[in-house]
């Protein structure tokens, strides 16, 4: 510490004794030395990839050299050169240099005074890149190991010094086709209060992007009564689709992505009023252009089905879901109002207690000492009591080490349901709502949204559990839908001079 307080003094010292001499003399110029005053070095990382496209035209890459220095009023000059291939090798031996034949770049860079940068094309004709291509693949290089690089380095030229550590670029060389890119791949499920489809392109767009796409409203019910097997159900059924409405899909009408742009997104954007719940559309999507030529799409001709969770303030099938933080979206359907009745039944955990709102009790299939079946699978039925708007069912697993005791139940929407003799139970019209499935976790509720429909009656198979031939259920509520609220709208009550607007009836 000692040394470098009397260093420190003596710098002190000498330009307190700069500052008194003539300022001719000893201007601030005059201390920097001349290495100092301009200095050019690469802004970009040393190392990475070039990956240019085989499109049928040119293309570019682009670095930065940064002029800096001790006086910007100078002008600045620096040299770019292609390194050989001795010096590449010393960094790298499967490093391969790219003959500069391939590519043009400026040899001279010069800055005016102030100048603070340049931007240095590395520029490629479109034949080029289809040679550098074969070139690539003529040294085989995932079984080499080898790959072509060009690499180019800064040369001091006149005055200017250039930067020891960042002197130099190198960039593997990759050629690959274009692909357009589309967010989905295949059906898909999302949730919230709006969602996205993204459609873009890899690389800087200097080109006409175009491509088909088309939405669809997904159809009520499936075409011709399509059974519910074919989507891994167990039983005959409908499928339901509740479909999504298309003036929701914002820039529907676009297909392309002009020079310059490298992106776009269809988002979906609920129209106020809409009611909470499932909603589908089918998207059509594929035959993608670059300039009019054909190019490939990473998903293919692409056909899905898009579920969309309509629940803007809660993503109901979390982990723990409360069904407090659900009340502002849906209403509960009363359990005093339900009746459960499964085709199996343990006598000292019976169905009631699925419905009587109390989570530490349980209703536990047949093992011994109560009726039906005791073993998988087997059906039970749920009366709502009324016809209701189903939209969410929330079961609650049993409390103790073994709570995986139910894995996953179908959900099905009964036309009719007769459970008179409650260890056969009849149906009529099935409708798949879906696999309500904890996936193998060991959560203690979940909330189930489902295709939206009207329904008094639901029936549910349970064909799988987490222990043996146990199922169990500690509480079960069934859900209908609020709908969104819509802005008031403002008064306009027509002008009539001396009389009062009429109050509306109550």
């Amino acid at each position: 510490m000692k040394h470098i307080l009397i260093k420190t003094g003596i710098v002190a010292a000498a330009m307190l004794t700069f500052a008194a001499c003539d300022n001719s003399e000893y201007e601030l110029d005059n201390l920097i030395p001349d290495e100092y005053k301009r200095v050019v070095s690469i802004k970009d990382a040393p190392t990475g990839d070039m990956e240019l496209f085989d499109v049928g035209l040119g293309m570019k890459s682009s670095f930065t050299i940064i002029r800096s220095g001790g006086d910007p009023s100078l002008e600045a000059a620096t040299s770019i050169a292609t390194m050989t291939q001795e010096e590449l090798t010393a960094i790298n031996g499967n490093y391969v240099l790219l003959d500069p034949s391939y590519y043009t770049i400026p040899t001279d860079v010069n800055f005016a005074p102030n100048e603070g940068y340049k931007i240095i094309n590395v520029e490629f004709e479109a034949d080029k890149i289809v040679e550098i291509r074969n070139k690539i693949e003529e040294i085989d290089t995932p079984h080499t190991g080898k790959s072509y690089y060009v690499a180019l380095k800064l040369v001091q030229k006149g005055e200017t010094t250039v930067n020891s550590e960042k002197y130099y670029i190198l960039r593997r060389v990759v050629v690959s086709d274009p692909v357009l890119q589309f967010s989905i791949s295949g059906n898909e499920t999302f949730k919230g209060k709006s969602m996205d489809l993204t459609v873009s392109v890899p690389f800087d767009n200097d080109f006409d992007v175009a491509w088909d796409i088309e939405f669809e409203s997904a159809s009520v019910e499936a075409d011709n009564g399509t059974s519910s097997k074919a989507i891994g159900s167990s039983l005959e059924g409908k499928v339901l689709r509740r479909a999504l409405p298309l003036e929701a899909i914002t820039n529907a009408d676009v297909k392309t992505l002009e020079p310059g742009i490298n992106s776009m997104s269809y988002t979906v954007n609920m129209p106020e009023g809409t009611p909470y719940g499932t909603y589908y559309f089918n998207v059509k999507f594929g035959n993608a252009s670059l300039n009019g030529a054909p190019i490939e799409t990473n998903t293919g001709d692409l056909e899905a089905t898009i579920r969309f969770d309509y629940w803007p303030g809660v993503d109901v099938a979390s982990t723990n879901s409360s069904a407090t933080a659900l009340a502002e979206y849906a209403t509960v359907v009363p359990q005093a109002d339900m009746t459960f009745v499964p085709e199996s039944q343990q006598n000292s955990d019976p169905a009631a207690q699925a419905i009587d709102g109390n989570v530490t009790n349980k209703w536990e299939n047949s093992w011994g000492g109560g009726y039906g079946t005791t073993s998988l699978p087997f059906n039970a039925a749920l009366d709502l009591g009324s016809e209701q708007t189903v939209t969410m069912v929330e079961i609650w697993r049993r409390n103790d080490s073994m709570v995986t005791d139910l894995a996953n139940v179908e959900c099905y929407a009964a036309e009719s349901l007769d459970y008179s003799d409650k260890e056969n139970i009849k149906y009529t019209n099935l409708t798949y709502l879906g696999k309500l499935d904890f996936e193998g976790s060991s959560d203690r509720v979940r909330v189930f949204p489902v295709p939206t429909t009207n329904t008094r009656y639901l029936l549910f198979y349970f064909g799988a559990s987490g222990r043996g031939n146990a199922v169990s259920i500690a509480d079960m509520c069934v859900w209908t839908p609020k709908v969104a609220e819509q802005p008031e709208e403002p008064e306009n009550p027509e002008e009539n001079p001396g009389e009062n607007p009429e109050t509306p009836a109550e």
